[in-house]
């Protein structure tokens, strides 16, 4: 019995790594590939395009000089000049509206993270079975892929954790004014006093119930 529960936990070890191994060479590796490709058109991209913005200007510029100092040939040294400013302010545009820096700098987050992600991620070789970075590991890879989330190397890349509960939402118009605690009145503890001043409590007035009978034989 031992022996075959060990074949068995040998054969799930294995088949774990041949899936990271096959997972890393051919999702993270082949998208790293494709990320890194992508940066690079997109920096070329811009490049070319800032660069062939500014000779168009500069010739523009060099063309109203010209234009300045032939006088015979003004309109045609003006037309060139404001051609050239315009194919300028063309490519600018072609530039801003494709976003070639903004696509080359998230390309080049994604690489950086699935470089990160694959530094701190295991490896078939220490892999242990039932090991529980596997699973953490891909979701995290995917999280990037899908959403493009830039791991740090100083957050190293976890399970997403339980949401937390919001916090009460404050009353429109900031937080309602506490009210004032009033103290409360003192209780007396002691006898009641008479409300009526002219007739005070006094023991000489039990007296008068007593029976007149009493008193003559007294």
């Amino acid at each position: 019995m031992s022996g075959t529960a060990g074949d068995a936990r040998g054969g799930t070890r294995h088949r774990e790594a041949q899936f990271l191994d096959a997972y890393l060479r051919h999702r993270l590796g082949a998208e790293l590939d494709r990320h890194e490709r992508a940066r690079a058109v997109h920096s070329a991209a811009r490049v070319w395009t800032v660069s062939l913005s500014a000779a168009l200007l500069t010739g523009a510029a060099v063309l109203g000089a010209a234009g300045v100092a032939d006088a015979a040939r003004r309109p045609v040294w003006g037309f060139a000049a404001t051609l050239c400013a315009a194919l300028a302010s063309a490519v600018a545009g072609y530039e801003a509206v494709f976003g070639f820096q903004r696509l080359g700098r998230e390309h080049g987050e994604a690489v950086s993270s699935l470089h990160l992600l694959r530094a701190h991620g295991p490896t078939p070789d220490d892999l242990d079975e039932g090991d529980d970075r596997l699973p953490g590991f891909v979701a995290d890879v995917e999280s990037v892929l899908r959403r493009g989330v830039v791991v740090t190397a100083a957050a190293p890349p976890l399970l997403p954790d339980a949401p937390e509960e919001a916090p009460a939402a404050e009353p429109v118009g900031g937080a309602a004014p506490e009210e004032p605690a009033w103290p409360e009145p003192e209780r007396d503890s002691g006898p009641a006093e008479s409300a009526d001043p002219a007739d005070p409590a006094d023991p000489a007035d039990e007296d008068e119930d007593v029976p007149a009978d009493s008193v003559r034989r007294a």
